[in-house]
């Protein structure tokens, strides 16, 4: 990142447990990137030379003297060449390491918006399917309650039935009025 400030740049580059950070008052945006590299070039000896457990208990300027000269020979590198260090192999690689991460961003993010809508798309349908299940509920206890109701209907048609023949047996042998089974038990 960078900001601007009455004519000065501030690069600043988050690596390992430390902030690196370089001013410049370059106009043109290929120097700006020169900055960028140095930045790297910086974070890359100081993360070499320090593990991030060293980097975290540090004092304030505890790193210094062992560092200065490292940095010193980096600024004077890239001060003196200038010029040339924008067309320097590493650096090429570096810009193309960008533009792939760049791009490989860009497709992470596509594929999270899809993702967004399809999870947006599933949503919709899980609700669907909520309404649908409640329909399906109500409607299966009002079809289980209508069977309840036509399962009692049929048994007491069938006990009617059923009580009428044995009335129509009973009849037959003692009478409609079943006065001739009466009248045998009441002389017995």
């Amino acid at each position: 990142e960078y900001y601007s400030s009455e004519g000065f740049f501030f690069h600043v580059l988050h690596g390992e447990g430390a902030y690196y950070l370089c001013l410049s008052d370059d106009q043109i945006a290929k120097d700006q990137s020169v900055n960028f590299y140095f930045l790297q070039e910086v974070h890359n000896d100081f993360s070499n030379k320090y593990p991030p457990n060293k980097i975290n208990r540090a004092n304030l300027r505890g790193m210094d003297k062992a560092f200065n000269k490292t940095l010193f020979d980096l600024m004077h590198h890239y001060n003196i060449n200038r010029g040339n260090i924008g067309s320097d192999k590493k650096i090429i690689a570096l810009e193309a390491q960008i533009d792939t991460l760049k791009g490989t961003m860009g497709q992470n993010i596509s594929l999270i918006l899809n993702r967004g809508d399809d999870l947006e798309q599933m949503l919709q349908q899980s609700d669907e399917m909520l309404e649908e299940s409640k329909i399906f509920s109500k409607r299966s206890t009002t079809l289980k309650r209508n069977m309840m109701a036509k399962s009692i209907y049929y048994k007491v048609i069938v006990a009617t039935f059923g009580f009428l023949v044995l009335y129509f047996i009973a009849a037959s042998l003692c009478g409609f009025t079943m006065e001739q089974c009466r009248s045998n038990n009441q002389e017995r």
